[in-house]
């Protein structure tokens, strides 16, 4: 498989979304008034396609590097996630979801994450 894809929106504001959901979800507060800011650096976007008799499975990977940075600038937790899916959709706009909802799930039940938050 080659080639390339176009998402309908860039990868980053897709990454974004999910965050808020996974915050809102979590009951983690997010908003102008916090005290932290939570930068993200999209490091890997790749997938693993594994032939079988019939189908493939293709194995989608988004590695993501996270810093939470308090007020002052400093950095207070950093972490590089990879989320992970397995999939049998040969497209690209449904295998990378499932990805993205696994990096996040890890994000939001990462304990040095939220204990740097408290």
């Amino acid at each position: 498989m080659s080639g390339a894809y176009v998402a309908e929106k860039p990868v980053a504001e897709i990454l974004t979304e999910a965050i808020k959901k996974g915050f809102k979800e979590k009951n983690i507060s997010v908003g102008n008034n916090n005290d932290y800011i939570l930068k993200s650096e999209l490091e890997k976007l790749d997938y693993e396609a594994i032939s079988g008799f019939s189908t493939v499975q293709l194995i989608p990977q988004i590695t993501v590097k996270f810093q939470l940075v308090d007020k002052d600038g400093k950095v207070v937790w950093t972490d590089i996630i990879t989320g992970k899916a397995n999939t049998k959709s040969i497209k690209f706009e449904k295998f990378l979801p499932p990805a993205i909802d696994n990096l996040i799930e890890q994000l939001v039940n990462n304990p040095e994450f939220l204990n740097a938050i408290k």
